[in-house]
């Protein structure tokens, strides 16, 4: 059969494909993928075989025909998530077809061939070497739920003589007390707090923050829906490295505010103490006290008797002429890097969720605080470092900033999972259908627009100018939905029971199909010097 092309009727035989498992490779660092594999299970086999406690520097992942596509998912995410290089090779295979007879008078045969000549597709070899190289690219993410797994760099001396620092909103950290009261909090600055004096002195050329609300106003009280703002922020300025961090209470009230005040007070603390007292030598000293700082900060929560809240810290660290930033999340609140020279924006938090697989806005996938065993929930607790350089800005938002840039929220876009639900402005007199992206695409393109959104056209920028432009588009965006509740609500005034009950549905309903998202925004941010 192999000597002359065998021509098979389908009306005479039937064809079972199989393939030569004599082939294959059967080592334990040799992953197979098909349409059907647990693309979660295989991924954490991965990591796994690559760990510290694994015996293998180098993992095979092998796809063929319809599941190349989910092959590649798979190594690209393993990528992300370790510092590996990405080496690809395609090869045929030897395929048997063995022919059964439909008609009684015909006998059972076979078929040999190579996939390659049959013009399908062949097997792809897709090999990751983890390589803990000392030498990182510029602006390539290297991340991981294990510190302990990331290239490990050698930092300059850490010098301890602040130039600006500041929490907010209001006081911030200062006001840990129990029980959280309206007003601002009258401060003592002879005290120190969280290892500074004082906690009020930004400079907007590099060090900053800002926060707000984008809820709307209550036309008959006066009030801001959503008050008060959960956010929290604190940023810490030294000679030669910055402490940057971010947190958002989960939910409304004082109890999720104490949880973001209590996440960076007790973080803050714990790095302008262990940052400083003694020298540290290598990126992987700096993740050991960022670690430590989220353990500070989850006990602190507790004690006080929070709620739950996200916690992002960035450090600026030099190293020998170059720049590392160090960052971990919990939650999500993302931390970016805006490049003038690139003209580009990069996430350095993107390695906590998987890009190819749509994330429910309504959950912050992890939290510190009171969960229900009273333990912090480090489901995506995600470490990861990157090479930037002098004069780059380093700025940690929380989601009511990153949402409202994804392309879905903002109108510009809509998910290819679930087309019918576009959002449109009330006021738009185009039909034209949104264009339909996927989740990876809808990443690509949030980044794209907050590079637009900063895009300095030659002028220098501060580091209040990427506060304001940046909360500024989210304003704009989700200021038709406040209108909207706001006439809404005067119009309806004193109405109670189920009339009440249905104008909220009814309202919820109308503004979900407006462009934006109403939250609490803050930003933090620092550029390097």
């Amino acid at each position: 059969m192999n000597e002359e092309k065998f021509h098979r009727d389908p009306e005479e035989y039937a064809i079972f494909k199989r393939l030569n498992n004599k082939q294959f490779s059967k080592r334990p660092n040799d992953i197979y993928v098909t349409r059907k594999t647990n693309f979660k299970a295989q991924l954490e086999r991965c990591m796994k075989l690559i760990s510290s406690n694994g015996n293998y520097r180098d993992i095979c992942i092998y796809g063929m025909g319809s599941a190349l596509q989910r092959t590649i998912n798979l190594a690209l995410q393993f990528q992300l998530k370790t510092n590996c290089q990405l080496h690809t090779a395609i090869s045929s295979i030897e395929v048997t077809d063995h022919l059964m007879p439909l008609l009684d008078d015909l006998e059972p045969t076979s078929d040999t061939r190579w996939m390659s000549s049959e013009r399908r597709f062949p097997w792809q070899k897709i090999i990751s070497f983890f390589l803990p190289s000392n030498h990182l690219q510029r602006y390539q993410l290297y991340a991981n739920q294990n510190y302990l797994q990331l290239p490990v760099e050698t930092i300059s001396p850490l010098e301890r003589n602040t130039l600006a620092c500041e929490s907010g909103p209001d006081v911030g950290l200062v006001d840990i007390a129990r029980h959280q009261k309206k007003g601002i909090l009258k401060v003592n600055n002879s005290i120190k707090v969280a290892g500074q004096f004082n906690w009020q002195i930004p400079n907007e050329q590099f060090a900053c923050g800002l926060s707000t609300s984008l809820y709307d106003h209550n036309p008959v009280t006066g009030e801001v829906n959503g008050e008060p703002v959960a956010d929290c922020f604190g940023i810490c300025a030294q000679e030669n490295n910055a402490i940057l961090m971010i947190a958002d209470g989960v939910n409304w009230g004082y109890k999720a505010r104490l949880a973001a005040r209590c996440a960076i007070h007790g973080a803050m603390a714990c790095l302008n103490q262990q940052l400083f007292e003694k020298k540290l030598t290598t990126t992987e000293d700096v993740f050991e006290r960022i670690k430590a700082a989220i353990d500070a900060a989850q006990e602190l929560i507790f004690k006080s008797e929070g709620s739950l809240t996200t916690l992002t810290i960035s450090i600026v660290c030099p190293s020998n002429r170059r720049w590392l930033v160090c960052s971990a999340i919990v939650g999500d609140s993302n931390a970016y890097v805006y490049s003038r020279k690139q003209k580009s924006v990069y996430e350095l938090t993107q390695g906590s969720r998987d890009l190819n697989n749509e994330r429910d806005m309504r959950s912050p996938g992890g939290a510190l605080g009171t969960t229900m065993d009273e333990k912090a929930d480090l489901t995506n607790l995600t470490y990861s470092i990157m090479e930037i350089e002098q004069g780059d800005f380093v700025f940690l938002t929380t989601d009511g900033i990153s949402d409202n840039y994804d392309p879905c929220v903002s109108g510009t876009a809509a998910s290819i999972k679930t087309p019918l639900l576009a959002r449109k402005s009330s006021s738009a007199i185009t039909h034209i259908p949104p264009m339909l992206m996927t989740a990876y695409e809808r990443h690509l393109s949030s980044l794209k627009q907050m590079y637009l959104s900063i895009a300095d056209n030659g002028e220098e920028l501060t580091a209040l100018d990427i506060c304001n432009r940046l909360l500024q588009y989210v304003i704009r965006l989700t200021d038709e939905q406040r209108q909207i509740i706001e006439k809404g609500v005067r119009e309806n005034e004193g109405i109670e029971g189920l009339e009440r009950n249905k104008f909220e549905m009814e309202m919820r309903k109308v503004v979900g199909t407006i462009p934006g998202k109403l939250d609490h925004a803050s930003i933090v941010t620092y550029q390097v010097r």
